[in-house]
């Protein structure tokens, strides 16, 4: 999906790590239907919409990914040293999109 990739080629390296946010898709709702948004973003009207995408999201970036369970507390060190170590092993592959010579 191209405007998936903006971001990272807007920084002139597309390097990076994806985080992917894994919980149960009925949490992930409650937490949808109860966080605080102003009603401009019509989220009421919007619940069908959001099963659909939940039902069928899943990393989309290319880039590695690291899954962090989000239905509990994160442990917000070791995720800063998982992406740490993904960042370092990333450095020896070549950049996405480009092939290996």
């Amino acid at each position: 999906m191209p405007y998936v990739e903006r971001g990272p080629n807007a920084l002139g390296n597309p390097r990076g790590v994806e985080i992917w946010c894994d919980i149960a898709l009925d949490a992930a709702f409650e937490r949808y239907r109860t966080r605080p948004r102003h009603r401009a973003h019509a989220d009421d009207s919007r619940l069908d919409e959001w099963w659909s995408l939940a039902t069928d999201a899943r990393p989309m970036s290319g880039l590695p990914v690291l899954r962090v369970k989000t239905d509990e507390q994160v442990d917000v060190e070791a995720v800063a040293t998982q992406i740490a170590l993904l960042r370092k092993t990333e450095q020896q592959l070549p950049t996405r999109g480009n092939a290996a010579t």
